[in-house]
């Protein structure tokens, strides 16, 4: 029977696998919220919010928004985990440019 080391070393192996395989799918999806196509989405909503009345449609469009303001954050501090999970790879991976996204506000 394992000791309880040597199962925290096999998790631990096992956490730096998974952060190997999660980091370019959490990057690929933080690469699509925070580029042009998005940017572009953000402003087009942001116009037809402003545009609309006091509506269930406004609300959620302004849900909308605030996910794509926030969701880039949120994979920027999970990017940071999985490079900790997998120092080997956060090392050998090209380093991550990760401009904030600026939404629209309306007035």
């Amino acid at each position: 029977m394992p000791t309880l080391q040597e199962l925290m070393a096999q998790q631990a192996a096992l956490n730096a696998q998974i952060a190997e395989h999660e980091r370019p799918l959490v990057q690929e999806a933080y690469d699509l919220l925070t580029g042009t196509d998005a940017a572009d989405l953000a402003a087009s909503l942001t116009e037809l919010r402003d545009q609309l009345p006091d509506s269930q449609a406004k609300v959620h469009i302004g849900n909308v928004l605030t996910v794509l303001n926030a969701v880039p954050q949120v994979l920027t501090q999970e990017l940071a985990r999985l490079n900790v999970a997998s120092p080997a790879f956060a090392l050998s991976a090209p380093p991550i440019v990760m401009p904030p996204i600026v939404m629209p506000h309306s007035s």
